[in-house]
């Protein structure tokens, strides 16, 4: 009896050992499975995060290798799971990121030298465009700021006589002939004239903001600083938008011709008006052989030849301002040009009850 029973357990055996296994079996299997759906969602996951990026370049290679790759088997399934992780922790990402943000500061880099490069030629043609633009008087020499001192010679009538107060001598000297024969002023040239530096905290203080201008036309014209800045405070106080009485315009009080060229037609641009003012003077001297007192004379209505008993019958005919200022060569160059006020000086005072 005992031995029957042995035999039928041992028969039984073999049966019960396969059920058991079964289970197990089917559920490595349905794990695989699991893997093998979740592979390519992983993949994709990965790719959409290199694109939402945009910094991170994915190589086209490895794309379309991940792309073309097998569903993995049940023994690549654990491998892909372990993939997996890296992908979620983007170290290929970081890795990534830092080559390419060498590639694109090496990029920035190499761009903005060409940038630079680029930017150097733009500066050089608009200084030549500048330099075509600004014609200068290349046949003068250049003018110190000042030439102070007392100023020795000699003209038409006579010695100058300078002192102190009248470092370009006296002013008899300057209106030489206007009591007889008519003006015939003595021949001075800007090397000779006795002037000092264009001050911003004394008379000139109304011409301070217009300085830099007056220093490019200086430039540019050959005729000192604190000439220039001495007509604009005799013409108009330096108010650029002054009219004069006779229809003179802006701060050098141009007048006809002289507003010719005028940006859209207006003569009280300041630019226009002081260089126009300053070529004007620079014409008057050339014109009259590189003398400054005839030039200047020039500007101010003076001509040569001209007799006190001329002015007075202008005034008669036309009005006070008709005349012309006997006292304006003793203003300007033993008063304007000295940093003082001119107004104060002259002996003869044709115009003080205009």
């Amino acid at each position: 009896m005992v031995a029957a029973n042995t035999i039928a357990l041992l028969t039984l055996l073999p049966a019960l050992a396969l059920a058991a296994v079964s289970p197990n079996h089917d559920s490595a299997l349905a794990r695989s499975n699991a893997h093998r759906g979740n592979a390519p969602r992983a993949i994709g996951s990965a790719q959409s995060r290199s694109r939402r990026r945009g910094q991170c370049r994915v190589r086209p290679a490895a794309t379309e290798a991940s792309a073309a790759a097998p569903a993995p088997t049940e023994e690549s399934a654990t491998p892909a799971e372990e993939s997996t992780t890296p992908a979620e922790e983007s170290t290929p990402t970081e890795e990534s990121t830092t080559t390419t943000g060498s590639e694109d500061e090496a990029q920035t880099e190499g761009d903005s030298q060409a940038a630079d490069t680029t930017e150097q030629p733009t500066t050089s043609a608009s200084a030549e465009q500048e330099a075509e633009s600004t014609p200068v008087n290349n046949n003068l020499a250049a003018l110190p700021n000042s030439n102070s001192g007392l100023l020795y010679t000699t003209g038409p009538c006579g010695d100058n006589q300078p002192d102190a107060d009248h470092p370009n001598g006296q002013q008899w000297w300057f209106n030489c002939g206007i009591d007889d024969n008519g003006w015939n002023p003595p021949f001075l040239t800007f090397d000779q004239i006795k002037y000092q530096d264009l001050a911003a905290d004394g008379i000139y203080a109304p011409c301070a903001p217009y300085f830099d201008k007056f220093y490019a036309a200086s430039g540019k014209y050959n005729i000192p600083p604190i000439m220039i800045a001495a007509i604009a405070m005799q013409e108009s106080t330096c108010q650029p938008e002054l009219t004069g009485g006779g229809g003179e315009a802006g701060m050098m009080q141009l007048l006809g011709s002289n507003c010719d060229g005028a940006p859209n037609g207006d003569c009280y641009d300041v630019d226009f008006n002081i260089d126009r003012g300053v070529y004007y003077l620079r014409d008057r001297i050339d014109a009259n052989g590189g003398s400054v007192l005839l030039g200047m004379g020039a500007y101010n209505g003076w001509e040569k030849g001209m007799t006190r008993g001329d002015v007075y019958e202008k005034a008669n005919t036309w009005g006070c301002f008709a005349q012309q200022n006997l006292d304006y060569m003793e203003q300007t160059l033993n008063g304007w040009l000295q940093n003082q006020y001119g107004y104060e000086r002259g002996s003869i005072n044709n115009r003080k009850d205009c």
